[in-house]
Order: C-alpha cells, then structure tokens, then sequence
C-alpha cells in the first residue's frame, strides 16, 4: 500500500524476485541475472505502472569451487620471446587467485629456478635444465595442487667462449676421397661458425688455393706443392 491509500501489487519476469520480494540468487557459475519487477499502484479505478530494474547477483563460490577457478586458470608469466619450453630470463609467479586464494610455489630445481621465480641458467656448455615448479593453491582448508614443467636454456657464449669453441670445432670440407695430404679438388672453407663467429680465411699460396677455397693443381713437372690455410 501507498501513502496515499493506494494498493500496490506486484509481478517479477524472473523467479529469481519473487512478488512478495524474497530474492533467490543464481548459483556460482550461472552469472548474475536481471529482473524487472512491475508495480500497478491503483486506487478505485485508477491504476498506474511502474518499472524497477534490478540485478541478482550470483552466491559466492565455496572455497572448493574458488581453489578450482583459480587453479584453472593459473598461468606463468613469461617475459618478451619466452615460453614453457624456452624460458631464458626470470618468470611470474602469482601470489593470490582472483577468486580469494592463495597460491605458494615449490620448485623441483632451486639452482635453477627459486620458488619466487628468480631464473638462473645453465652455463654456456651444460645442458638446458627441466624444472618442475609446483603449485599449491588454498583457501581456508581446501587445497589443490597444480604443476608446470619448464626448460631453462643454457646461458649463450661470450664473444671469446663463442671464439673458442668455433676454432675448435672448425674443419676443412674436403672432397671425393681428398684429404689434408691429397688435395685434388676444391675445397670447402666455412665463412661463420655455429656460435655466430665470423671466419676469414688467408692462404699463404693463392697460386694453388684462394681464400674461396678453389684448388688450382700444379702441372704434373712441378710435383706437390704445400699450402698453409690460416683461418681468423
């Protein structure tokens, strides 16, 4: 009833507002809903409407549901270029959930990677390292566990490591049946390493061998000549 003296009736286009006004919310997970509740204010033969517009929110999530949602979605955080199976650099590891949780990480390699997701590589020559970094996400006495498996890449050379272990790796291609003591044909002089070095070749007989490897054999008077080849 209205101040006035007028009565008041109601009706709701949705059961989550029922006309006497007691609000049955949606479950966690179906979202909020709307509900437009209509008044007829009337009195005699008079009568007139009026519309109220209401939001219904959903009920919270228990703690099950709000470590579920959070283990869901949890992710790493991973800087420019990286990824799951190419981290390089330090990564993210989230503290809280959206949903109210909360998140601690254990890593399966310290050395490597520290539980607060500071990333130390492995030196230049050692293999890359697997690390498994757990998860554990609670809230109150619900908790679940969520795991990612990670390759760290070994740390890149420096310029003299990356010097080094190109001349020791370098070689000579040779061709047919050929070899440092039987020359025949050309010969194949790499111009790059694997380590990203750049290498220059000199010969120290250009009439026999060029720097682009071409072999020009003596006439058969001559006899054998030897070349040294100097790479930088």
């Amino acid at each position: 009833s209205g101040n006035s003296g007028t009565i008041i009736t109601w009706e709701s286009d949705n059961t989550a507002i029922e006309t006497n006004g007691k609000v049955v919310r949606p479950a966690y997970g179906e979202g909020n809903t709307t509900v437009t509740l209509t008044a007829t204010i009337a009195k005699v033969t008079i009568s007139d409407t009026k519309e109220f517009t209401l939001t219904v929110v959903e009920t919270p999530p228990t703690d099950e549901q709000s470590v579920a949602a959070d283990k869901a979605a949890l992710t790493i955080g991973y800087e420019n270029g990286d990824s799951e199976s190419n981290v390089t650099q330090n990564i993210t590891l989230q503290e809280n959930g959206s949903s109210g949780t909360t998140i601690s990480w254990s890593s399966s390699n310290l050395g490597v990677i520290a539980n607060n997701g500071t990333v130390t590589p492995p030196a230049f020559g050692m293999s890359d390292a697997t690390v498994t970094l757990t998860a554990t996400i609670s809230k109150a006495s619900s908790i679940d566990t969520k795991k990612f498996v990670l390759i760290v890449k070994a740390n890149l050379p420096t310029n003299a490591e990356a010097v080094a272990v190109d001349t020791a790796s370098l070689t000579i291609g040779f061709g047919g049946i050929d070899s440092e003591t039987s020359v025949t044909q050309n010969v194949t002089l790499q111009t790059g390493g694997s380590n990203g070095t750049t290498i220059l070749w000199e010969s120290n007989k250009t009439s026999a061998i060029t720097t682009d490897g071409t072999v020009t054999r003596p006439s058969f008077t001559l006899g054998n000549t030897t070349v040294t080849l100097t790479a930088t």
